[in-house]
């Protein structure tokens, strides 16, 4: 079991860093031109939740579910909430039209959205039974 999950989250890092990277690319255009505007505040701390979300996605990896939850669990809400406002603010698509998408490069990009959200639960449920131990 360990070695899936642990398969999982390598797996969400490949597209995950292709996305940061990119992300990289838009906070350097996003500064290069300040608006101080609300949309520009809003770009920023998508991406800024972004970084957030992808330093939790690499904390999965030393282990797992099973140590530093609420750490995991903070940094994985960060990009979980980066996301959505990158979605509902910033991105010009829609995004019910974005998930129902299903050619090969949406699925790889929903991945580590996909594998955020399932350790999330992980956490949760780990955390619910070490609560019922003490």
């Amino acid at each position: 079991m360990k070695f899936f999950l642990n398969t999982l989250v390598i797996i969400a890092l490949l597209p995950a860093t292709q996305l940061l990277l990119l992300s990289f690319v838009g906070l350097y255009l996003f500064l290069s031109t300040p608006e101080f505007s609300m949309p520009f505040f809003t770009q920023i701390s998508s991406v800024l939740l972004g970084f957030c979300g992808y330093y939790g996605l690499i904390l999965l990896l030393r282990g797992l579910h099973k140590t530093n939850h609420y750490k995991k669990l903070g940094f994985l809400f960060a990009g979980l909430i980066g996301f959505s406002l990158f979605m509902f603010f910033v991105s010009p698509r829609n995004l019910v039209d974005w998930l129902l998408e299903t050619d090969l490069e949406n699925l790889i990009g929903k991945f580590p959205i996909l594998v955020s959200i399932t350790f999330i639960i992980l956490i949760s449920i780990d955390l619910v039974k070490l609560k019922k131990l003490k």
